[in-house]
């Protein structure tokens, strides 16, 4: 029974973490990344250069960075991880009407006067093609990073606003704005890795506002940058993309842990119950102490039945009847007989 216990807790997570060692692989196939303010329109949507798998070499230095996290060789796997190249030159200009313009700027200006947060949204978009029904095909996710101070004026000289003596600057510095190792999971939101996230995880940016002349009518389009980029492509982020199951195992990992322990947990319901559901009635009948009364009530009615005597076993099987009925009387009836005293 301790056995069947320690199977039923421990049985559905060694079937998982066997899935997720043997499953295939499932790379992704294009990226794209997005920053906004909270509550405006997008400043920039960028998509991916090229994708790359991690090298030994790579992963060596990997391993070094990382030797203080346990196991993180079994826990992260080569063949897992992909490059990502994002390109610092966005897919379309900045569209935002004056309005709304004026009214980001009013909140800026307000954040810095008041104190009051601005959050920066960085978001990303994986797509895959996996092989199993049990997998999505899109991921995102997000980070929201609160500007500073420093970086708000940055951000307000960039809209064009000259109050705070600033001169024309439109570059915006964020720090931390993406996870740089993000995890790429079968199914839900992708986020980044906590373990590998929590020293020196993300990835700062230089947001720069352009423009094709400086009469301020023409397009306008927010390019990024890593900080300290020496040359200047993209930004590489590192994607630690799931495996998923295969085969016959693909149906029952789509319902997930938690499907998986609630069907069985039902299971073994249904088969307890059907153990235990006669037991009520049967159970009067199987503990009786001296059946004797009862069986020489059943041999008068098949004697009187020989006979030919209808009316009289029609009398002993109603009486039958009236004991089976009566669990008081079946209990009084098949007592054992008390030892009489001296």
């Amino acid at each position: 029974l301790v056995l069947l216990f320690l199977g039923l807790i421990w049985g559905p997570l060694f079937f998982f973490s066997l899935v997720t060692a043997t499953g295939s692989l499932n790379p992704v196939t294009s990226m794209s990344i997005e920053v906004s303010v909270e509550g405006f329109q997008s400043l920039l949507t960028a998509r991916q250069l090229n994708i790359s798998d991690v090298t030994g070499q790579d992963y060596e230095l990997l391993i070094n960075k990382f030797n203080d996290t346990p196991q993180f060789a079994s826990l992260y796997r080569i063949d897992n991880f992909q490059k990502v190249l994002i390109s610092n030159q966005p897919t379309s200009i900045w569209v935002i009407s004056p309005p709304a313009r004026q009214l980001l700027a009013a909140n800026v200006q307000a954040s810095l006067q008041k104190g009051t947060s601005l959050n920066l949204l960085g978001s990303w978009t994986i797509s895959r093609t996996p092989t199993s029904t049990a997998a999505q095909i899109q991921l995102s996710g997000e980070r929201s990073v609160e500007l500073s101070n420093h970086t708000l004026q940055e951000l307000y000289c960039a809209l064009n606003c000259t109050d705070l003596n600033c001169s024309g600057n439109s570059t915006v510095t964020v720090e931390n704005l993406f996870p740089y190792y993000i995890f790429a999971p079968t199914t839900g939101e992708s986020i980044g890795i906590a373990q590998l996230t929590a020293n020196d995880g993300y990835v700062s940016c230089v947001l720069s506002l352009s423009s094709s002349n400086s009469s301020g009518s023409s397009p306008e389009w927010w390019t990024l940058e890593e900080v300290n980029d020496m040359d200047p492509v993209g930004i590489e982020l590192l994607v630690y993309s799931d495996r998923v199951a295969a085969g016959v195992f693909s149906s029952v990992a789509s319902i997930g842990i938690i499907g998986l322990y609630v069907s069985i947990v039902f299971a073994v319901s249904r088969i307890i119950h059907g153990y235990v559901e006669e037991l009520p009635s049967l159970l009067i009948f199987d503990e009786i102490l001296c059946p004797d009364v009862l069986w020489q009530l059943l041999e008068d009615i098949y004697l009187v039945r020989s006979r030919r005597k209808f009316d009289l076993e029609e009398l002993l099987v109603g009486r039958l009847f009236a004991v089976i009925r009566s669990p008081e009387s079946i209990i009084q009836l098949t007592e054992y007989e008390k030892p009489k005293r001296d």
